[in-house]
């Protein structure tokens, strides 16, 4: 019984924790371009947790939904942000984000929601 109760309590941890750092922010001041707008074959944003505070660490990979395995990777720095070369010219891409959190004694790799799930293209994101 008492075997159940911490496996419980673990999951609500685990949960919780999931819903604290589920944020994956688009920075609205990132690295634009001459005209203002996204660097022409690049993805820039920022990882922010909900408090809006940047999660430095975090993977991004962003695939092309045309070529398989033409997928872009980086790592958020200190202060969540990244800049990727986007892979290919050509077709559109997505964005996904993990993030590796250490709880009881366990590690866990989180998946990140982005505010933005459409897909973009090769003008930049």
């Amino acid at each position: 019984m008492q075997h159940r109760k911490t496996i419980r309590l673990s999951l609500c941890c685990l949960w919780g924790l999931m819903l604290l750092f589920a944020a994956c922010k688009k920075d609205d001041n990132s690295m634009p371009d001459n005209n203002g707008g996204p660097a022409k074959g690049y993805c820039t944003g920022k990882i922010s947790d909900t408090k809006g505070q940047p999660i430095s660490g975090a993977k991004v990979v962003i695939s092309n939904t045309i070529f398989y395995d033409a997928t872009a990777n980086a790592v958020t720095g200190s202060d969540g942000t990244y800049r990727i070369r986007l892979a290919q010219n050509t077709g559109s891409y997505v964005a996904h984000a993990t993030f590796e959190k250490a709880y009881n004694g366990k590690t866990y790799t989180i998946n990140l929601a982005p505010d933005e799930t459409t897909t973009f293209d090769p003008d930049g994101a």
